[in-house]
């Protein structure tokens, strides 16, 4: 054959592969259209290799050829085309780069075998991420080609069929038509409605109150559009499209009779708050109506599929507390990477992923859900795998009924949320009915102060509230009273959790939730204490601790939890017993992060969380009775570092099948190894070794996994670098064995005008002869004048002027001293990670102070703590939670690791001293420009003679520099 006649062939059996694999293109030349004429509008000659013509999406062309070129340019040539059948514009294209392997095979029939059995295809992904603009073109990887399966790519073209540019664009316009809808009515409810309303949505505020009844409405409308018509006529309802001015007894009247016959957990709360509305003001409910038929109408005719989902999307922008509860919402992105993770292919047989009623035997959960990212994301998960393994249309349909009444388990605090998690669900496939869900509103507050989800720390099952709104069932089917979701102990099979970050501190309160009284909230936290006594749970690490171990007895032995965490969870001394608690229940430990600053704002992992978060996956010990698995763990996680945040459905279960298929690789090297998708590398795994359990996961969001490892070499007393490795010329010690450590600066004292604590209050110094005298403090830090390694007190105490503190004054001023150690490194601007003063001074919010009786081992500690070896050491300890940032508590000063200097003999100890006296008075640029600061290098090398290192130290210390 000809190499056309060879591309033709190889395009008709990907096509037909397509078909087998995707139960709804299944005999569908209508679908899947391989090398037809009259498709496109602009050239009716023109034969697209294939165009897939999914009816709940835009069409994807996809342009396939021997020659990569060839394929990347026909894809671009199909992008901004338009299809004759519908008019849809193709807005992503997919170019096929076809293996040579292909050409040796004999017939149609052989490759479209082959490629149905998992043989691998080369592809990369092109979208017009605006319609308008030929010149938005992009392609993804930035080069070289993915490769994967055929059901890969289908998933990928399922997830891409519209760029989300052109998704959020949707959302935004829906969104408006929302606020207006809600503009509508707002003005036409009395106070006494609004507080009626406000009642029946379960919500805090009048207009958040409004701004869910549109959501409601609009949930419902979404459905009834979605309907197919005959299912519409069954159930006595009608055309919502028929009138642009809908008269809303009549929508009432159609959504009852469709309550009446299914749907009750989609309706019947929309169903319920209209009827308020009908009896108010007809004319603005109609006007708001219409306003959101008009917004339905507008993602079911722009083909978004799953890419928009009106809880998901929308619902946690009316949210009023979640800021102050601290419940982020998973962005979509996040939600599609971490169920690639959790859930993985090798976590069931072939035949088991295949049986339309697996959910009879697995479930999966989310006991903080929201309103249902993640469940849906892990259902999509578990759907393309059963495609993957022989579904057929009639088996979805099946499968979706086992998952909605018992594979899925959700809960949440939030009923609305909580609703709309179980309706979004549903959706999904809207040919079956089910009876009651395992999704529930639970309680948090009352008199007994119940904790929401945290009570299954006690119990398998907890009461239900859903019974208050409308149940969770599809049709007639009546909930029982006392209706609980059970979660029973070790019988999950993947648990997915965005859990509450929320603790109290600094201002903040757990259980911080809109219209608790603060008797409930203490109420809460005292059952919330109760309930962790005895785990492995420190409450000051927050909620999400608590959450994590309420996982681990959940989940079955082989089961994994994919978590969304706060990046502090691997490093805060407050997460040690809940580091321990994994690394002894758990192997198969994962942790991903984004480099550092990558993953903030819009592209968080979770929506306005203003902090660094990281991923967790973890796979429980086949050892029910929960001992520790050291022989397995040795007390290592692999640690994965992403150089870019995840923004983007597809692309998210594609990188996911990276980083699993690179720990696969790294776990033969022993070392690390590159994370890459098709040529482009995104980051990297590498695998720590850990000293203890609770250990600081110190690698977590390294960029440089050999800078990684040098610093853990570091911490055991040796340089290494390449191939070069010595001794520092001492045993490693910690701090707290050679100085006294603090106090805190809680026990110093206060700011004038901050809550009154501590034994002072103290006032800015304004010039040098404030300076002098008594209860001076190194409150502060200052990156512009603390840039030498002698500085001077920011601060002055006076007595606290409403109390007598005079004891708690002399115990403190014990703690003078004239060395100190920085408790909240900026690497971006300060230049000290310790520093001295002339004369003994207090500590205070950014220096604790550090004493010994020893001028020497305080001078040489002080050298050390600021050459590129302390900043690495310091680097290895320090909370990584914000963007150049490192936070470093009292304790965790303690334990910071540092050459015995206390065995340095009486000579070393002078040259300590005379390399000071030559150093102090030097600047030094800020930590991140070590690289070009001659005084960092002299810094560097005086240590390197204190200690009598090796020439090469100083090459090693260079290049750690850089």
């Amino acid at each position: 054959m000809s190499a056309r006649q060879v591309e033709t062939t190889f395009n008709q059996a990907l096509g037909a592969a397509m078909r087998e694999i995707r139960p709804r293109w299944h005999d569908s030349v209508h679908v899947i259209k391989v090398e037809m004429t009259n498709v496109l509008v602009e050239n009716r000659a023109h034969r697209p290799d294939i165009l897939v013509c999914d009816l709940e999406r835009q069409p994807v062309a996809i342009e396939t050829s021997f020659d990569e070129r060839d394929a990347d340019l026909d894809a671009r040539r199909r992008l901004g085309a338009t299809t004759t059948d519908k008019g849809l514009r193709i807005l992503t294209s997919i170019s096929v780069f076809v293996d040579p392997k292909f050409r040796e095979m004999a017939s149609l029939q052989e490759i479209t075998g082959s490629l149905t059995q998992g043989a691998s295809v080369s592809y990369a992904l092109h979208q017009l991420k605006s319609e308008g603009d030929m010149g938005s073109l992009s392609r993804w990887p930035n080069a070289g080609f993915i490769t994967g399966s055929v059901q890969d790519l289908a998933d990928l073209i399922t997830a891409e069929a519209l760029p989300k540019e052109s998704v959020e664009k949707i959302a935004q316009e829906v969104a408006l038509k929302m606020r207006q809808a809600a503009s509508r009515v707002e003005g036409r409810l009395s106070k006494e409605n609004f507080d009626e309303l406000t009642t029946m949505v379960h919500q805090q505020t009048h207009l958040n109150a409004l701004h869910t009844t549109m959501v409601l409405w609009l949930n419902a409308t979404l459905v009834h559009l979605r309907l197919p018509p005959k299912k519409v006529k069954e159930y006595g309802g009608f055309d919502l499209l028929d009138s642009m001015h809908p008269l809303p007894t009549k929508i009432l009247g159609a959504w009852q009779r469709i309550l009446a016959e299914n749907w009750r957990s989609v309706f019947e709360p929309a169903v319920n708050v209209l009827t308020e509305f009908v009896g108010r003001d007809r004319k603005a409910t109609s006007e708001a109506l219409a306003l959101l038929i008009e917004a339905a109408e507008l993602i079911v005719t722009s083909r978004v599929g799953a890419h928009l989902n009106v809880g998901a999307e929308l619902f946690p922008e009316l949210a009023d507390d979640r800021k102050e509860s601290a419940a982020f919402y998973t962005q979509p992105a996040t939600a599609e990477f971490l169920a690639h993770l959790t859930i993985r292919d090798g976590d069931l047989s072939a035949k088991e992923w295949k049986r339309s009623d697996l959910f009879g035997d697995h479930q999966i959960a989310d006991l903080a859900c929201g309103t249902g990212t993640l469940l849906r994301a892990a259902y999509r998960r578990v759907m393309s795998l059963h495609e993957h393994h022989g579904a057929t249309h009639q088996s979805l349909t099946s499968l979706h009924r086992g998952a909605m009444e018992r594979g899925l388990v959700g809960a949440d605090i939030s009923p609305i949320a909580a609703h709309l998690t179980a309706s979004s669900l549903a959706i999904m496939n809207l040919e079956q009915t089910y009876t009651e869900t395992q999704i529930g509103w639970l309680e948090v507050g009352g008199g007994s102060g119940m904790t929401g989800s945290l009570e299954y720390l006690k119990s398998n099952q907890v009461r239900d509230l859903f019974e208050n709104l409308g149940g969770m069932s599809s049709g007639t089917f009546e909930a029982s009273n006392g209706s609980t979701v059970v979660v029973s102990d070790r019988n999950i099979d993947w648990i997915l959790m965005n859990p509450p970050y929320s603790r109290t501190r600094g201002g903040q309160s757990a259980f911080d939730v809109a219209g608790l009284s603060e008797e409930s909230r203490k109420n809460c936290q005292r059952r919330w204490q109760t309930l962790v006594r005895n785990m492995p749970v420190d409450r000051r690490a927050g909620m999400a601790a608590s959450f994590l171990a309420l996982a681990e007895k959940k989940i079955r032995p082989g089961g994994r939890v994919g978590f969304v965490l706060p990046l502090t969870a691997a490093f805060a001394s407050t997460w040690r017993a809940t580091r321990a608690m994994i690394l002894r229940e758990f192997h198969d430990v994962l942790v991903v992060a984004v480099q550092g600053g990558k993953a903030l704002g819009k592209h968080a992992l979770s929506a306005d969380t203003g902090m660094e978060e990281m991923l967790l996956l973890a796979t429980k010990n086949e050892d029910i009775q929960g001992n520790a698995n050291v022989e397995n763990t040795s007390f290592r996680i692999q640690c994965v570092t992403l150089h870019k945040p995840l923004t983007r459905d597809g692309e998210s279960g594609e990188i996911a099948r990276s980083v699993l298929e690179a720990s696969r690789k790294m776990m033969g090297t022993g070392k690390w190894y590159p994370v890459t998708v098709g040529d482009e590398e995104i980051g990297s795994v590498s695998c720590m070794p850990l000293a203890h359990l609770e250990a600081q996961w110190s690698w977590v969001g390294v960029r440089h996994p050999g800078l990684a490892m040098a610093s853990e070499d570091l911490l055991r007393g040796k340089l290494t670098w390449n191939n070069e490795s010595m001794s520092i010329g001492l045993p490693m010690s910690e701090v707290d064995a050679l100085f006294d450590v603090g106090p805190t600066h809680d026990l110093i004292g206060h700011l004038v005008g901050n809550d009154p604590r501590g034994a002072f209050e103290f006032h800015e110094i304004a010039g040098l002869d404030d300076a002098l005298g008594t209860d001076c403090s190194l409150w502060n830090a200052d990156s512009q004048k603390q840039r030498q390694l002698v500085v001077q007190p920011t601060h002055k105490g006076v007595d606290v002027p409403f109390k007598d503190r005079s004891q708690l004054q002399e115990t403190i001023r014990q703690s003078e001293s004239k060395l100190f150690y920085a408790r909240n490194m900026r690497w971006t601007s300060q230049a000290l990670v310790s520093t001295t003063t002339r004369l003994p001074i207090l500590g205070g919010r950014a220096w604790a102070s550090l004493q010994t009786p020893s001028l020497g081992i305080a001078r040489a500690f002080v050298l050390w703590a600021n050459s590129i070896f302390g900043l690495v050491t310091h680097w290895t300890q320090g909370q990584r939670t914000q963007v150049g940032r490192s936070t470093t508590q009292i304790e965790a000063i303690k334990s910071i690791p540092c050459p015995d200097l206390s065995q340095l003999d009486s000579l070393s100890l002078e040259r300590a001293e005379r390399e000071y006296s030559a150093l102090c008075d030097d600047s030094l640029l800020p930590a991140c420009q070590a690289h070009c600061d001659p005084t960092r290098a002299n810094i560097d090398n005086a240590v390197a003679g204190i200690l009598d290192m090796p020439k090469s130290a100083s090459e090693i210390a260079r290049a750690w520099r850089w």
